[in-house]
């Protein structure tokens, strides 16, 4: 058996870096580091992944058909070929999979030629296929562009370079394109640090190897920031660039660009094109960052950028969709399906999303085409003449009539082709989508109750029940109507509270049905429907009210949902202040008449849980769906609900039972997405899966300014953005699933703002009814089963990383979310199946960048052990957060944050201690960037985090690390803490005292707020025990090597990385800091070393911002000749993907890998190195 290698490494999840479609399309090339991922297009699933490069990141690739490359080849049974470049490096590979059947079976790709390190970073790379073809040695040459402004022709077979040209204009590049397939047809466009483009032939001096440099032909200047990209069409007459200044700028040297043009590109000669002058087509405007990436779609181009968008631009330079889908910063590429109408970018949080642009175009106001995706329905409210009664429409003073709509509602009976509109004045219309028709159907009848004034057009409410079937209304004066939707009937009608408004009506169970009122009361009604079973007779309905309850804040219901558990019957409510509430009753009350007219107040009440915004929605989880919120699949007894509101978050909630079944509801998360300020709808999304199981989506529907926004929240998606006016007009939406696609279809019905007052325009956004939709044969849709690919990382620098046991690690991130990874298998065939960290959960409590991670295991309830997680960051914001046993659930517990506090007063090192073994309490230090150690009480048993006090040390410098220790000893918990400061001191606290105190007070079950006096004047009285100069510069990171007893004291070793770039290793005596011995290694890396960690006193893992993680071996020496103490002995290093590495994690790896250390880095990315142990 092989024995493994010293060193190996594993998956890198970062930034998506090159993207490319198969000849055919049906095969998705995914770069991530060294790695492409091979993903079906249809199906979306991963079919297997290479390796490519031995190092380095890939940028790029250019694949074409060769045909008689092999014996057995001919031109209708091509070979393809590919040259993949990624910083400095080339490798060519041949017999490129093209379809999926062909990935799934291919075992290892075979490379042509040897891979090359070029002299300068690559840019492009051009295989020259028309030169094979036409030679007879049938060698295949690429041209390679370097990064100053450099050509090399070079033979990947033989690895050599036969060609080297320079530009006269020796200038830094960013981006470099090449067009054409011969040496014959060759031209580069260059983009300079200067803002200009350079258009040259790298051929100009034909054959002389001893050439001078070639002068550029045309100088293209537009742009006022530096080139990024560049990209031909396919017969170059047009070039497009972006730019630092973020701007898209196309150039034409044939007129003004047509449609035409790029669907029937025209083959011109090299001097034909340098010929005739770019001229800029248009610069266009839109992006707020610098542009990464261009390509050419159908109709325009395609940009992305740092904004983390990517946008369609139409040949005139207007902006015709914007694609949203990616997490924080960065979409770094694009790539254009050869035959579809079909665009896939890959972002910096490592997903790959698929973009239907015919779907995505619709809501754009100036795409070709759009207004065939919304139609108008004009309703004569003025009229006023109704089936059943006269209305009598009051006039406003000073003006005319008002026609406002109330709401709309749609059937869910014939595939949202039928709406229902009611005015303000109780008119009761009926449309038919697809034929664009309206009819009046009913009229609210006034009211004559007694002891109140008739009213006339006093609609407040209007809904429809579940079934379809019967249309809900509720009036201002209590009054509440049931019509039979297909009759236009009035079938029931009864008064909740007189003269108390109706404020929602659900009928969503078919025993139940509820209303709310505006002084804040819920009943429950049981509807007896008596059908019509005689032509003479009509259907009737009774109600019998069966309970009422009561919000304690007084305002009404907006969102309801019902689970009956076991005995109980338990409504979940929120209202119009952003509380959450849950009510109770039995599921068979006695029928007491005190009982049922007697309010019940909740069970459970939440205050703010939306803050004083209201709660628009109420969702329970799916039974199969463990995070429901994330899409993975969970445990049998999660049961959890979700809110969204109108401040733009949906929050998560654990739902537990008791034995009668009565629910106690406990926050858990809070998130929100980007561009999504007010919430309205929730709900689950189910599809088929190729293996015929089910995938549930969490689909969210809301506004931002005037816009509507449907967005799968699982697959971060945005499905589509309608400009209609806000949520405040009335609107309604139907969505269906498309078996054959991620994509649902849908009907949107929504009034825009009109200046006529006589008519109100109902307009309709369907993919349903659209005349799209109807011609699909000839323009179809493009067709795939996930919108988004690959797994998707934290879409900004990740800062933090630490292990939860063998197979999970938890990390943080600048994007202010936590995510929580387990080791799976995934992709490939049965030999290419590898385990891979993928999110499984993630959590957001945070407003700024998190920069300090802390970990600790626990017994839990039930005898389940659980992980406690605390994360700090800006604004000295601490959250913590709960990993129970195996659950893939990361729930934040509770927070805490300075209000006095600016943004960049940040939480930079993090260290708790135990007050005993079988207490729920921690002592929490909070080291900060204003050089003060913040004290805090995590009580786990009340959710709760008490802040204690701070102390200071005299120089005041920022601190950057810390660590804690304490021990048992025969005198007494010993407890120390050491921090790292900016000025390269460690500092050390003793913090004995201060947990025998709090131990004796949470033993006594005193409150530990009675003695805040006594605690205050104990934390004041803190001073360092002493301290020690480890680095000329900060200390990034400290890490405790051991701790031994030693008569009544530790003797303590830690080890220290600094800016210096050095180790630094100490071993003193704690409490007197009697120094015993200390060692350095200097230069211990190339650059700052941010991370250090030590295993079994042993071994040490480092590493920095050179990307190089370094092994050292800690020597105990006791020999005179060799000096006592401990010894660092460098063992080996290994280079990562991850740049910028910010912290590093360590675990002694599980069977069957052995005796090895698996070392996960964090920065600009994440990825696990295994070293081997001796």
């Amino acid at each position: 058996m092989t024995p493994p290698p010293p060193i190996a490494k594993h998956e890198f999840l970062g930034a998506v870096t090159l993207l490319a479609f198969s000849a055919d399309g049906s095969l998705l090339y995914v770069g991530v580091g060294p790695t492409v991922f091979l993903y079906a297009t249809v199906s979306g699933e991963l079919l297997g992944q290479h390796e490519l490069l031995t190092r380095g990141i890939l940028h790029g690739c250019d694949v074409v058909a060769l045909a008689g490359s092999s014996e057995g080849d001919s031109a209708s049974n091509p070979t393809f070929v590919g040259a993949f470049f990624g910083q400095k490096r080339v490798a060519c590979f041949q017999d490129l999979p093209q379809t999926p059947e062909a990935a799934q079976t291919l075992g290892e790709l075979t490379q042509l030629g040897k891979p090359r390190l070029f002299c300068d970073w690559v840019f492009d790379v051009q295989l020259l296929s028309t030169d094979y073809a036409s030679a007879e040695s049938k060698t295949l040459l690429a041209a390679v562009g370097l990064a100053h402004n450099l050509v090399q022709i070079w033979d990947p077979v033989h690895n050599e370079i036969t060609r080297s040209v320079q530009c006269a204009e020796r200038c830094i590049l960013y981006a470099l394109a090449f067009h054409g397939r011969s040496l014959d047809d060759l031209v580069v466009a260059s983009g300079t640090v200067f803002q200009q483009i350079l258009l040259w032939n790298p051929m100009e001096n034909g054959d002389d190897s001893v050439t001078s440099d070639v002068l550029p032909v045309q100088r293209l200047h537009a742009h006022d920031g530096v080139l990024f990209k560049l990209a031909w069409s396919s017969d170059a007459r047009l070039l497009a660039s972006v730019s630092d200044d973020r701007t898209v700028q196309l150039w034409s040297n044939d007129g003004k660009p047509t449609t035409e043009q790029l669907a029937s590109p025209q083959a011109s000669s090299r001097s034909e094109l340098l010929a005739s002058e770019y001229s800029p087509a248009f610069r266009a405007w839109g992006h707020t960052a610098r542009l990464w990436d261009v390509a050419f779609w159908a109709d325009g181009v395609a940009t992305t950028s740092e904004d983390g968008l990517c946008k369609l631009w139409d040949l005139d330079g207007n902006c015709v969709a914007t694609l949203q889908g990616h997490v924080g910063r960065h979409v770094w590429r694009a790539a254009v399906h050869p035959s579809q109408r079909l665009l896939a970018t890959g972002g910096g949080d490592g997903a790959v999303k698929l973009w239907d642009l015919t779907r995505q175009m619709m809501s754009s106001s100036v795409a070709p085409g759009s207004n065939d995706w919304c139609q108008t329905i004009r309703i004569p409210v003025a009229e006023g003449a109704t089936p059943s009664s006269t209305t009598v429409i009051k006039k406003k003073k000073g003006g005319s009539a008002s026609h406002s709509v109330r709401n709309i509602v749609m059937s869910p009976l014939d595939g949202g082709e039928t709406a229902f509109v009611a005015s303000e004045h109780g008119e009761i219309f009926h449309l038919h989508l697809p034929s664009l028709s309206s009819q009046l159907i009913y009229t609210l009848p006034s009211s004559d109750y007694a002891g109140s004034q008739a009213r006339s057009g006093s609609l407040s409410t209007f809904s429809i029940d579940s079934s379809g079937r019967f249309l809900l209304l509720g009036d201002l004066a209590g009054r509440v109507c049931v019509v039979e939707a297909s009759t236009a009937t009035l079938v029931c009608s009864w008064t909740t509270h007189a003269n108390v408004r109706v404020m929602k009506i659900w009928w969503d169970q078919g025993d139940a049905l509820f209303t709310s009122s505006a002084d804040g009361t819920l009943s429950e009604w049981n509807p007896v429907i008596v059908e019509a079973h005689e032509p003479s007779t009509s259907l009737t309905i009774t109600m019998k009210l069966v309970a009422t309850f009561q919000s304690p804040a007084r305002c009404a219901l907006s969102a309801l949902v019902v689970a009956d558990r076991s005995e109980t019957r338990n409504i979940l409510g929120g209202d119009g202040r952003g509380n959450v509430y849950v009510f109770q009753r039995q599921l068979h009350p006695v029928g007491d008449h005190d009982q049922v007219t007697t309010a019940h107040a909740p069970t459970v009440v939440l205050k703010g849980v939306h803050g004083r915004e209201q709660v628009a929605t109420l969702l329970l989880s799916k039974d199969e769906v463990v995070g429901p919120i994330h899409g993975q699949e969970a445990q049998s007894n999660d049961f959890m609900l979700f809110s969204g509101g109108h401040d733009g978050y949906i929050c998560s909630f654990t739902l537990e039972e008791d034995a009668f079944g009565a629910l106690v509801a406990k926050q858990i998360g809070r998130e929100s997405i980007r561009g999504l300020s007010t919430i309205k709808q929730l709900w689950w999304s189910t599809s088929s899966t190729r293996d015929n199981s089910s995938q549930h989506d969490l689909i969210v529907f809301g506004f931002h300014a005037t816009s509507a926004i449907l967005h799968n929240f699982s697959a971060q998606y945005r499905l589509f953005s309608v400009e209609c006016g806000g949520w405040r007009r009335p609107h309604t939406l139907f969505t269906a699933a498309d078996d054959r696609s991620a994509l649902p279809q849908h009907t949107f019905v929504f009034t825009p703002p009109v200046a006529r007052k006589e008519q109100v325009e109902i307009k309709v956004h369907s993919t349903l009814l659209s005349k799209h939709n109807q011609v699909s044969s000839t323009e179809s849709s493009s067709v795939f089963a996930k919108c988004s690919l690959h797994d998707r990382h934290h879409g900004r620098m990740t800062t933090c990383v630490a292990f939860l046991g063998d197979d999970r690690i938890v990390t943080a991130a600048e994007d202010n979310s936590l995510m929580l990874h387990r080791r799976l298998f995934r992709g490939g065939n049965d030999k290419r199946r590898r385990q891979r960290w993928t999110s499984v959960a993630s959590g957001t409590a945070h407003t700024t960048t998190v920069r300090a991670l802390t970990a600790f295991r626990r017994p839990g309830d039930n005898g389940i052990e659980e992980h406690i997680v605390i994360s700090g960051g800006g604004k000295q914001r601490l959250n913590v957060w709960q990993v129970r046993g195996d659950s893939d659930q990361l729930r934040h517990l509770c927070g805490h944050e300075r209000v006095e506090a600016t943004q960049d007063h940040r939480i930079l090192g993090l260290a708790t201690f135990a007050l005993s073994a079988s207490s729920d309490c921690w002592l929490v230090a909070a080291c900060n960037s204003e050089g003060s150690i913040q004290l805090l009480l995590l009580d786990l048993g009340r959710g709760q985090l008490l802040e204690l006090g701070d102390c200071r040390s005299a120089s005041r410098k920022p601190i950057l690390s810390c660590v804690g220790f304490q021990e048992d000893t025969d005198a007494g918990v010993v407890a120390g803490l050491a921090v790292g400061s900016t000025d390269g001191l460690v500092t050390l606290w003793h913090l004995s005292a201060l947990l025998e105190a709090l131990a004796s007070l949470t033993h006594s079950v005193k409150d530990v707020e009675l003695d805040r006096e006594d605690l205050t004047t104990l934390i004041n009285g803190l001073r360092p025990s002493g301290s020690y100069l480890a680095h000329d510069m900060g200390v990034n990171c400290l890490t405790l090597v051991s701790k031994k007893e030693a008569e009544g004291e530790l003797n303590v070793t830690l080890i220290s990385g600094g800016d210096d770039q050095s180790l630094f290793v100490r071993e003193f005596r704690f409490l007197t800091c009697e120094l015993l011995s200390e060692t350095r290694a200097v230069n211990a890396s190339g650059s700052a070393i941010k991370a250090v960690v030590c295993v079994n006193a042993e071994v040490v893992f480092a590493a920095g911002y050179d990307q190089r993680v370094s092994k050292w071996r800690l020597l105990h020496c006791n020999d005179r000749n060799e000096g006592e103490g401990t010894r660092l002995e460098w063992q080996g290093a290994a280079f990562s993907e991850c740049a910028d590495i910010a912290d590093l994690a360590v675990r002694r790896a599980p069977a069957p890998e052995g005796l090895a250390d698996d070392v996960v880095v964090v920065g600009q990315g994440l990825q696990m190195l295994q070293f081997q142990r001796e």
